[in-house]
């Protein structure tokens, strides 16, 4: 009994230590957000000038690209932080920092480097986009199967939920027809990697509404 109590104990102090660690990790992620991301939006911490050929100091380069990486890399911090903080495996904390962090050099790095030419191909925004259409279908499918489960508050926040779905599938058709009308009249970047992303994060909020139907069928 006392050895099994030490041993409670021992796990109950782990956990707390975890969840003081996610704090702090989610605060610093939550400062570098809103302090660089947020002062740069406003140019108190870079440069005015837009394009980072015309910038000549190399304090104002570095603080260019501490701003320009500043919102994904604050969001893997955070991320980090309040999955540490929610005690989730060690395992799935290095899932996600690793997986998010190659789809942002990829989606948000590589394809946006000097000298990369991305061919705009319409034929692959009509395919996600309408992928992103179906995946919109599936996860009001699978939230309609959790909210019928839940009850007074819970039923509410659901309620929250499918606005903010609704509300991001129409921030992505605008963006479409926005990028389409500047196709019309300048020699854009294809927006390749915005479309990569709107497709992962419709994608894994679908299967997070999936599983959770699972869990909850299995219950």
């Amino acid at each position: 009994m006392q050895g099994g109590s030490l041993k409670d104990l021992f796990e109950m102090g782990v956990d707390m230590a975890k969840q003081r660690i996610g704090l702090i990790i989610f605060i610093i992620g939550a400062v570098y957000l809103l302090v660089i991301s947020g002062g740069g939006g406003w140019g108190l911490f870079v440069p005015s000038k837009v394009q980072v050929s015309e910038i000549t100091g190399v304090m104002e380069r570095v603080m260019y690209f501490v701003w320009a990486f500043s919102v994904p890399i604050a969001a893997i911090i955070c991320g980090i932080g309040v999955l540490l903080y929610a005690q989730a495996k060690g395992s799935r904390i290095v899932f996600f920092a690793i997986g998010i962090f190659l789809v942002f050099l990829v989606a948000g790095f590589f394809l946006l480097a000097p000298g990369v030419s991305v061919p705009h191909y319409p034929p692959f925004f009509g395919i996600t986009g309408g992928l992103i259409l179906v995946l919109f279908l599936g996860v009001l499918w699978f939230w309609a199967k959790q909210r019928a489960t839940l009850k007074g508050l819970s039923r509410t926040a659901a309620d929250f939920h499918l606005v903010s779905y609704v509300f991001f599938l129409l921030a992505a058709w605008y963006l479409c027809g926005a990028f389409s009308a500047l196709f019309k009249i300048s020699k854009l970047r294809s927006p390749v990697n915005i479309m990569i992303l709107l497709v992962l994060g419709w994608l894994f909020l679908f299967l997070g509404h999936f599983k959770a139907v699972k869990a909850m069928q299995k219950n």
